[in-house]
């Protein structure tokens, strides 16, 4: 098992920095999710770990130990990717034992190795089949045994399930978490699937242009996201960003959206004192959203621009001043009245739930 260390990390590519000095820090037998856009840098920074590409500068630690010169297949890293990789022409067997076999181990000692793994992974019935016979699902647990069966330091896993379909995806993602608590091995998982990221990981990093935003816990990047950006990308429907006046109107603390668009505070936070008369970005999220359809104190009106309705919920698009665009959930029963496009719509916000961003930095206030 081993920890994985990255200091000052820094890769360009054709004058674009795809990891811009990157540190981060994996504990042993932590299960760690690299977030972000697509090409942020994440499968980058999982390359430069596995060596397969080199940085321009920094150090990579395994277990203390400066690996920079180090090859690939000195690492002791296994890698699991997208496309699977299998041998194609090799039966299950050969492309698990394949590994093995330039070990030089005994016969039986490969056999063992194999239908250990495959019992685990529950594919000791294909291990006759070819690649092609097998599912989406069945391949990647292919992969997995293939690499489980080095007995690795670590795995890298490069966006593994992104070739299955989303049924199966669920599934799976409860398999890979029981398989890291039986191996309690060190996994480094990259994705662009926040689901994926929190339901998985005991710690998130999150990328964003080669940068490392945050990183913390799942439950620490949903509920205190340290810049609009990690709170816009965490979360579905994704978390309304607006810009409103912090004021003082008869002593009381007012959040201005525009004209006639006022939000008054029972109780305002202390840190928007530095803010009055300035303005700031205000965070909610569309589940925290207070939704009415008929006009109350202190809260903002709005006219419905979609309504797209999924089940026993509803997600309802809304032009509201001060947002550039503002959506909301809310349950979904159709005995009662629909809401419907370019209704009238009233909406509020709990003081406690609402988010503050500097609107220059982005930064949390």
């Amino acid at each position: 098992m081993a920890s994985i260390r990255l200091e000052s990390i820094n890769k360009t590519y054709s004058g674009n920095l795809a990891v811009n000095n990157l540190n981060l820090e994996v504990q042993d037998g932590e299960f760690v999710s690299l977030l972000g856009p697509s090409g942020c840098g994440k499968s980058t920074t999982l390359n430069i770990i596995a060596g397969l590409i080199s940085q321009d500068s920094g150090n990579v630690y395994i277990n203390d130990k400066l690996v920079n010169e180090l090859p690939p297949e000195k690492r002791e890293l296994a890698m699991v990717f997208q496309s699977y990789a299998l041998y194609p022409t090799m039966n299950i067997y050969d492309n698990i034992s394949f590994p093995l076999k330039s070990q030089k181990l005994s016969k039986s000692d490969i056999d063992n190795s194999v239908h250990e793994v495959a019992e685990l992974l529950r594919i000791d019935k294909l291990l006759n089949r070819k690649p092609h016979q097998l599912s989406g699902g069945e391949r990647q647990r292919v992969a997995l045994g293939r690499a489980i069966v080095r007995k690795p330091q670590a795995f890298l896993l490069d966006e593994p399930l992104a070739n299955i379909d989303a049924k199966l995806r669920v599934s799976m993602r409860a398999e890979l978490r029981k398989l890291h608590e039986k191996l309690g091995i060190t996994f480094i998982y990259v994705t662009h699937d926040q689901i994926e990221a929190v339901t998985l990981s005991d710690q998130v990093a999150v990328i964003n242009e080669g940068k490392l935003v945050q990183y913390d816990t799942p439950d620490n990047i949903f509920h205190k996201p340290k810049n609009a950006f990690v709170g816009t990308f965490v979360g579905s429907p994704n978390m309304n960003l607006g810009h409103a006046s912090v004021k003082k109107e008869n002593s009381r603390t007012v959040l201005e959206f525009g004209t006639n668009s006022k939000y008054y505070f029972t109780k305002p936070p202390d840190r928007l004192k530095n803010y009055l008369n300035k303005e700031i970005t205000v965070g909610i999220r569309p589940d925290n959203v207070i939704f009415s359809s008929t006009s109350k104190s202190n809260y903002l009106s709005g006219t419905v621009f979609v309504v797209e309705k999924m089940f026993n919920e509803q997600v309802i698009t809304i032009t509201l001043n001060g947002f550039e665009s503002f959506t909301l959930k809310s349950s979904y029963d159709p005995s009662k009245p629909s809401i419907n496009s370019d209704d009238k719509v009233f909406v509020s916000f709990p003081e406690n739930k609402l988010f503050f961003f500097d609107k220059s930095t982005g930064d949390l206030v």
